[in-house]
């Protein structure tokens, strides 16, 4: 029989996992009936991933909103990175527009290039789109999980 410790490890988990499905399916990326494949024991951590992506870009962050919207930035670079070379600049074009103030888009757009070239130099074997993240407070600060596609 299991311990105590060891059922309330795995409840946990349990939950963590629904709340990101629930997740998933409210914003449309995934089916209700979508079977989700938990085990990453055999790839790198896409949460690590990412925060080495972002971390010359986050040394400038004053606050904890700040370092969140930067690795947020970051996840969109990403995405972008690994599209089709021709559909880029129209996807990009799209998101300043909806998104971006027009006195701010030439600096966001800087910044997206900016990552995008990271992105290509530095991890373009890694092929996986980033489809969501959440941030938990815990007592070590805050955590990141990432919810991403297998190779």
């Amino acid at each position: 029989m299991a311990s105590r410790a060891k059922k309330k490890w795995r409840y946990r988990q349990l939950g963590i996992n629904h709340d990101l499905k629930s997740k998933l399916i409210s914003t449309g990326l995934v089916g209700a009936g979508t079977c989700i494949n938990w085990d990453t024991t055999r790839q790198e951590k896409m949460s690590e991933v990412l925060l080495n992506f972002v971390e010359p870009f986050t040394a400038a962050a004053d606050s904890n909103e700040e370092f969140q919207k930067i690795v947020l930035v970051g996840i969109l670079a990403w995405n972008i990175a690994l599209l089709p070379t021709e559909l880029r600049q129209e996807s990009l074009d799209s998101m300043i527009a909806k998104a971006v103030p027009p006195d701010a888009a030439a600096d966001f757009q800087k910044i997206i290039d900016e990552m995008m070239a990271r992105k290509q130099r530095c991890f373009a074997e890694n092929r996986r789109f980033i489809l969501a993240h959440h941030w938990t407070m815990t007592t070590k600060g805050p955590h990141l999980s990432v919810i991403s596609t297998t190779d």
